[in-house]
């Protein structure tokens, strides 16, 4: 899902479903919610961009790239996860940012629900010279 949001600034905000269980629990875990989290992730608007306007596929495509990783390999992130994205977070694009570091949300608190356990993973794109000072 994409949400328009204008403070503290004007942004998109993507929030993932599905890494948690909304309706019936189907996991053995009683304590989490699915694997436990769900991604989230903050892409500030363009100059004119506004709650009209058609929100950036490419946050949409690194999320699901992460969903499948995830999905295939069953390893989940959790608060203070970082990994290179062998390449820049978004394609086609000038960025620098080739890093993620996984934080919780500051402004979706953990929760606990009916089916266990879930945070909420806020995405933060790091160039090069921001990873190597969060691996010291």
């Amino acid at each position: 899902s994409v949400y328009w949001a204008d403070a503290p600034v004007p942004h998109w905000h993507y929030i993932t479903y599905g890494f948690s269980e909304l309706y019936a629990k189907e996991s053995s875990d009683a304590d989490a919610s699915g694997y436990g989290f769900e991604l989230t992730f903050r892409l500030a608007a363009e100059a004119g961009e506004n709650a009209g306007s058609t929100p950036p596929v490419w946050p949409m495509n690194l999320l699901q790239n992460l969903a499948r990783y995830v999905f295939g390999s069953g390893n989940v992130f959790e608060d203070g996860h970082h990994l290179n994205a062998n390449g820049p977070i978004a394609l086609e694009t000038g960025t620098r940012l080739c890093h993620l570091a996984f934080i919780a949300d500051p402004q979706l608190p953990a929760r606990d629900t009916a089916n266990g356990h879930l945070q909420f993973l806020q995405l933060v794109g790091l160039t090069d010279e921001e990873m190597e000072a969060v691996k010291r």
